[in-house]
């Protein structure tokens, strides 16, 4: 087994004495050296102006005509006593001289007999002929042939994709009719899941139009829309097809099939 370790043994006393004086001594040496110093007063500027005392005769009777001048405030404040008292205090406003003095107002008085005159005579002068609009024809309109309502061309409805499918692109498009309604009609909307193959397989309708048979043929429409097909993406396509319907007059000509696709 190793021998135990010696304990440190303390200092002795005549050392531990000696590095407390050689610490205060140190503290000392700092103090003389970085302490403040006392800085030596400056001397005073000297005032070269003199003050003298007036004692002459003249100017005491000077002094004593100007009583006010013993008050230091005259030469500070606005008072009676000091140049301000001339200059505003006791100023008068001139007077507002008229050329002729204002009097009483004068009323004109209308006559009773001459009230209508003048407008009767202007009438009687300046009477404008009479205007014949019902006597001539009106002049044809160039190019203007009124058409029949059954010859009439109505625009056809139209579909719109949104969302991540809009990036998508139709392969076909759909052809929609117009529906004889006599109000109007607002859009169809049915929300899609395409696949990676371009088929949708989800159509739910998530907002009416209003007429039943325009959202039955928007549903059927949307499930045979096909898309181009992107097999690099393992996820479906969401987005939403909007049917925006166009509409007739009652009884015009329409002809709604089964919904077909025309090729783009």
């Amino acid at each position: 087994m190793a021998a135990p370790a010696n304990p440190e043994q303390p200092w002795p006393r005549r050392r531990l004495h000696g590095f407390v004086l050689l610490c205060f001594v140190a503290q000392v040496l700092l103090i003389l050296v970085f302490g403040e110093r006392r800085v030596a007063a400056l001397k005073p500027a000297r005032f070269n102006t003199g003050i003298h005392l007036l004692t002459d005769p003249w100017s005491m009777e000077q002094l004593a005509a100007f009583s006010e001048l013993t008050d230091p405030s005259v030469f500070a404040l606005p008072s009676l006593e000091g140049f301000s008292k001339t200059g505003w205090l006791t100023y008068k406003p001139v007077p507002d001289e008229l050329a002729e003095s204002p009097g009483k107002p004068k009323w004109l008085q209308p006559d009773p007999e001459a009230l209508g005159t003048e407008l009767a005579a202007y009438v009687a002068s300046n009477s404008p002929p009479p205007l014949r609009i019902g006597d001539g024809s009106l002049p044809e309109i160039v190019g203007f042939q009124p058409r029949p309502s059954a010859e009439m061309e109505f625009p056809n409805s139209e579909l719109r994709i949104a969302g991540a499918l809009a990036r998508r692109k139709l392969l076909v498009t759909p052809e929609l009719p117009a529906w004889p309604y006599t109000e109007v009609l607002t859009n169809s909307v049915v929300e899609l899941f395409v696949d990676a193959e371009g088929g949708p397989i989800s159509a739910a309708l998530i907002s009416s139009s209003g007429l039943k048979e325009a959202d039955k043929h928007a549903l059927a429409v949307a499930k045979r829309l096909r898309f181009r097909p992107d097999r690099a993406r393992e996820a479906l396509t969401s987005g939403t097809a909007s049917f925006i319907w166009r509409t007739l007059p009652p009884g015009a000509a329409t002809n709604i099939l089964s919904p077909g696709l025309a090729p783009r």
